[in-house]
């Protein structure tokens, strides 16, 4: 989300003026239209809003949050049509901390322009029309934003361009993320059931703050932890949406694309990283180090298939990519000889190429056009690989100590130890050993999948074979003939989730939906024929159907009886206690509706999002925002991230946004905005109600 801040004169404001007689005339200027007349509209035609010290005036004292708007928010757009004290301290500030992104207008007048401002460019308007210089405001601020992106761009603030080797501060750091909302994110990312799903909402109420992008990197973050990848990817691209040169985004992205099988977009993030020259060498190796895995992963790949060890050892070797993938190992940890995984890596891959060119001379020999030739690149990859092996544990014994005296585990460390380990002893009961004290040091973060497969390319080529057999057994998995090939595409599953109107309390005009039992049956029927034909949508499948919905009287707790008489088991959503929700959503409907309403709770113990009624503390103050929609979005993320999911949506509605922020018509618009497949029922026509 781009962020705008405006700096301007407030309300009315005595301005002196030439009459046309040349005498100086007072005339009043209302600053309020001016922003909503023009800069508002400029904003707009980007897709933009902007806020001003107003927003926050409420809070008292308003310099720490105005501080940290005028330095970390994109862009500043400044009023300096008069001489207006707090206009000059607040763009003062922003001159003074940030090079980029501050745009200036003024009206137009015969007034002089003060003396330290004279060179800057400024936006005109015309204060008695200041709607004419829209497009003028609006093509500056698509540019300014264009060209905050360029790698060349020139400062727009004047104390930058005097003094060019000055080092702005981090404007991330400057914005805070309430204590509250990393304290739910660390809730959520120990929530082994439902965290996944919590920190998708997380992120979802993050956007709609100031602190936006850093909210959003706080969950992203233990996304990644937890391998959630699917919503990690989502979450960094937000970020990234706004920052295209962020460093972590980039390169957190090149992992997951990488995961996935996108090599061409991971090798792109890794890339970005590369081409900007400002870059800490320590994220430059870890870019080149990427490269190289994407490299690594392309050469694997190759040979995987092939069904004996001889044609996988040829294949292998006179493969050009398993040298360009040490190389670019290798490139990454020259940039940081910190950069342990970088190291190890490169080490595998030479100690492979070693043995490989010395086992399959004919295939190592075809690389090159003569035989002197491949001698010679033989010889000078065997005189690498003692330095190589002496760098690489001299960088890992410096990581060790460096974990000691911080005190704080390096959670990677221990399974590039039991690599080099494999590498380099001839103790396979060392190398085991090595590699279940990794196993139980990494704990819930440790991959199993990851480390066997790195240990199942030496073995399928017949490297290192005894010390191979060990690492897979201290790893817990039996030994493999060669690489692993990939899974086939599981069944896709069906994911139905129900929303719809509660029954009509008493007296209600118009009815939406009577509470007869002929209105009630009409809607059992219904959803019992979505349900059955999304069942027999998955027949000859492996596929399963499972349903998840709310419990209020009405639409809701009818969905739970259907699926349960049609064997799809659901899950109850609550997103407040059930003493208040029932209160708030099941009592009108009277007794009846009560006691459907406990039995369902009864037999299917609630999912509970808040322990209280009221919104948390972040997201109490976003716009148009209640706990019900809360509810909604944590439903349908829910829905989404559930396995090889298809999700449909079964709606009763009458058309109509009456119900307001968290109502079934919210319900539909967002299973459209996340391309569920959506059927509505529209209540009138069912019911045979006038419209």
């Amino acid at each position: 989300m781009t962020t705008v801040f405006i700096v301007r004169p407030f309300g009315e404001k005595p301005v002196q003026i030439k009459s046309k007689t040349g005498k100086l005339a007072s005339v009043k200027v209302n600053f309020d239209d001016i922003d909503r007349l023009l800069i508002q509209p400029a904003l707009k035609k980007n897709a933009l809003k902007g806020d001003t010290t107003g927003v926050i005036a409420e809070a008292g004292n308003i310099r720490v949050d105005m501080f940290q708007m005028l330095i970390a928010d994109d862009l500043v757009i400044a009023d300096m049509s008069i001489n207006n004290a707090n206009v000059f301290y607040e763009l003062g500030i922003r001159h003074g901390l940030r090079p980029n992104g501050t745009i200036l207008i003024r009206f137009e007048s015969e007034g002089d322009v003060p003396f330290d401002l004279k060179t800057d460019r400024y936006i005109p308007y015309n204060r008695e029309n200041p709607s004419k210089a829209i497009d003028d405001l609006a093509r500056t601020i698509k540019d300014t934003l264009t060209a905050q992106q360029s790698q060349n761009r020139r400062p727009d603030s004047p104390v930058f361009l005097l003094l060019p080797k000055l080092a702005p501060p981090d404007a991330a750091k400057l914005l805070v993320v309430p204590k509250e909302f990393q304290e739910a994110v660390a809730k959520a990312e120990s929530d082994a059931q439902n965290g996944r799903t919590t920190l998708a909402l997380l992120a979802e109420e993050a956007k709609r703050t100031p602190w936006a992008r850093e909210g959003v990197r706080w969950v992203a973050l233990a996304q990644r932890r937890i391998k959630h990848f699917l919503a990690a990817l989502e979450s960094w691209e937000y970020i990234r949406g706004d920052l295209p040169d962020d460093v972590e985004a980039n390169l957190q992205l090149a992992t997951i694309y990488q995961l996935q099988g996108d090599l061409v977009s991971a090798s792109q993030a890794c890339q970005r990283v590369l081409d900007n020259p400002g870059v800490d060498r320590k994220w430059r190796a870890d870019a080149r180090s990427q490269l190289a895995r994407n490299e690594k992963g392309l050469w694997a790949g190759e040979f995987a298939a092939l069904a004996s060890e001889e044609k996988r050892r040829a294949r292998a070797v006179s493969d050009s990519r398993l040298t360009d993938a040490f190389e670019g190992y290798m490139a990454g940890f020259r940039e940081d000889l910190n950069n342990y995984y970088s190291g190890i890596n490169a080490l595998g891959l030479l100690t492979a190429i070693v043995k490989l060119a010395e086992g399959e001379p004919a295939a190592w020999r075809g690389r090159y056009p003569a035989a002197k030739r491949a001698s010679d690149a033989l010889d000078e990859f065997r005189e690498q690989l003692p330095y190589v092996r002496g760098a690489v544990r001299i960088s890992l014994d410096n990581a060790d100590r460096t974990a000691t005296s911080r005190g704080q585990p390096d959670e990677w460390l221990p399974a590039s130890q039991a690599q080099y380990a494999l590498l380099t002893e001839d103790n396979p009961v060392y190398v085991g050993n090595a590699y279940k004290k990794a196993k139980i040091a990494g704990k819930d973060k440790f991959s199993v999948d990851s480390e066997a497969r790195q240990v199942g390319i030496f073995s399928s080529l017949g490297l290192f074979p005894q010390n191979c057999v060990a690492a897979l057994d201290g790893l817990g998995v039996p030994p493999v003939a060669g690489v692993p090939a990939a899974a086939a595409p599981p069944a896709q599953n069906c994911v139905i989730v129900g929303t719809g109107h509660r029954v009509d309390p008493k007296g209600r005009n118009p009815p939406r939906f009577p509470n007869t039992l002929e209105c009630v049956e009409k809607v059992k029927g219904w959803v019992r024929e979505r349900i059955a034909a999304e069942k027999a949508g998955l027949a000859g499948t492996a596929g399963s159907a499972t349903g998840i919905a709310g419990a209020a009287s009405g639409f809701d707790l009818l969905f739970h009886e259907i699926c349960a008489e049609l064997g799809v088991p659901t899950t109850v959503v609550l997103p407040i206690p059930k003493t208040e929700y029932q209160c708030q959503s099941v009592d009108g409907g009277g007794p009846e509706w009560v006691e459907r309403f406990q039995k369902l709770v009864t037999a299917k113990p609630p999912i509970i999002l808040s322990k209280s009624a009221d919104m948390p503390i972040w997201a109490a103050s976003i716009a148009n925002y209640g706990v019900f929609q809360r509810g909604n979005i944590w439903v349908m993320k829910d829905a989404l991230f559930r396995p090889n999911a298809n999700v449909t949506l079964l709606a009763l509605s009458n058309g109509k946004a009456g119900d307001g922020p968290g109502g079934t018509q919210d319900m539909i618009e967002l299973a459209k905005t996340q391309g569920a497949k959506v059927y509505v029922r529209d209540a009138g026509e069912l019911f045979g109600l006038p419209g």
